[in-house]
């Protein structure tokens, strides 16, 4: 099983099964054109530094409950590489590692 890792654990991340999520989609962004309300959720208000631009891809994951539908995003730097590696693993389930 692939690994998601995150330095910290984010309000995001709350909530049952966060052990283990699926991924759902990978949307490329440009950090510039998304709101400062998303950069904070996505960073719980700057614990995690991010650029003021660069080209970033939007991971979203299902948390898997089974009662209802619980997904997170979260910003990862895009390069070509890592764009492919996501995309061939939407739908599968990524262990989530936090340090």
């Amino acid at each position: 099983m692939k690994t998601i890792k995150f330095s910290h654990l984010y309000k995001k991340l709350y909530g049952i099964n966060i052990n283990e999520a699926m991924l759902l989609e990978v949307v490329r962004v440009n950090l510039e054109d998304l709101s400062q309300t998303f950069i904070d959720y996505d960073t719980d208000r700057g614990i995690f530094k991010l650029p003021v631009k660069g080209e970033y891809m939007l991971l979203i994951f299902d948390k898997g409950d089974v009662h209802e539908k619980n997904i997170f995003i979260t910003v990862r730097r895009w390069t070509s590489v890592k764009e492919k590696y996501y995309r061939n693993s939407i739908g599968k389930h990524f262990r989530v590692e936090i340090k």
